[in-house]
């Protein structure tokens, strides 16, 4: 794994596959904790499990990700 800051001088984790994606996971996750790792991937953005590097992925089109992201800053999906 690869740390580096981003322009908005956060810490990023890089997680590298061998001759695959860049898998990026948050940097508020835990050690043990409940996270998915995502990756720009042919046809849109993959969603794993940080936990099961080669389990299933889930592929979204960039433009869903993109739209959830934005709700999800704007806390349309927090818990009541």
């Amino acid at each position: 794994m690869a740390t580096s800051r981003t322009p908005q001088n956060r810490t990023e984790h890089v997680l590298r596959d061998a001759a695959g994606p860049r898998w990026r996971k948050s940097t508020r996750s835990v050690p043990g904790g409940e996270c998915v790792e995502t990756a720009s991937l042919p046809g849109g953005i993959g969603i794993r499990d940080s936990k099961d590097a080669g389990g299933p992925v889930i592929t979204v089109p960039s433009t869903g990700w993109q739209d959830l992201v934005r709700q999800i800053k704007k806390g349309e999906h927090d818990l009541p």
